[in-house]
């Protein structure tokens, strides 16, 4: 049996949008595959209890920090990403860091003074954190994901080597379906799927699922 491991890529979208996409790509082909929120109609609290069930079932998150901070709301003062980071921080969810330090930041980045200054001290913030943070600007952009792949294997590396292997999907080759593990419901993922098992299976996670 393989084992495969979610991760939720946190990141604004306007000027990272190339980079999430190739990301979500290249995980698509190895043991990590991408989870995150796109787009929602709906509203905030609805949004923000949609996006912590899906990081409480990644086995990583990968923040990447770059020229915005997001659009932040009038309650907590914070963007999405920012809370995304500190929730996955509180419920010790293994997070990976890449954040763009660029003297010469381009004409994307945030005007809005409010914005810039939450945003510096939020790359502040994570930079003392004492997390796996890598730095990287335009020149390094195209290797950016790379980087990030590099990472997650050696972060997995570490983890099985210290006995803390984290959740995950298991795949079941003799049966060509995903089995899924206690730490995880039937929920996951808003996909069509066939479900094998007994209503108790499924809730113990033993039930198995194909995805279609």
């Amino acid at each position: 049996m393989e084992k495969f491991y979610p991760v939720f890529i946190s990141s604004t979208k306007v000027d990272l949008e190339d980079i999430r996409l190739d990301l979500e790509h290249m995980l698509m082909r190895t043991k990590f595959f991408p989870i995150g929120m796109e787009n929602f109609n709906a509203s905030d609290r609805d949004v923000w209890n949609v996006i912590t069930s899906k990081l409480d079932k990644a086995s990583f998150v990968v923040l990447i920090l770059g020229d915005r901070y997001g659009d932040f709301d009038k309650i907590t003062q914070k963007s999405y990403t920012q809370r995304e980071y500190e929730y996955a921080i509180k419920h010790n969810i293994p997070v990976l860091c890449f954040i763009k330090n660029d003297e010469n930041q381009n004409s994307i980045c945030d005007v809005d003074k409010t914005k810039l200054k939450k945003l510096n001290n939020f790359k502040e913030k994570v930079m003392k954190s004492g997390r796996l943070i890598q730095l990287w600007n335009d020149n390094t952009k195209k290797t950016l994901t790379f980087s990030i792949l590099a990472a997650l294997e050696n972060a997995l590396t570490d983890m099985i080597r210290n006995g803390t292997s984290p959740k995950g999907l298991i795949y079941d080759d003799s049966i060509y379906s995903y089995i899924l593990p206690k730490e995880t419901k039937m929920n996951f993922y808003n996909v069509f799927a066939v479900v094998k098992g007994t209503k108790e299976e499924c809730e113990k996670g033993t039930g198995v699922v194909t995805y279609i």
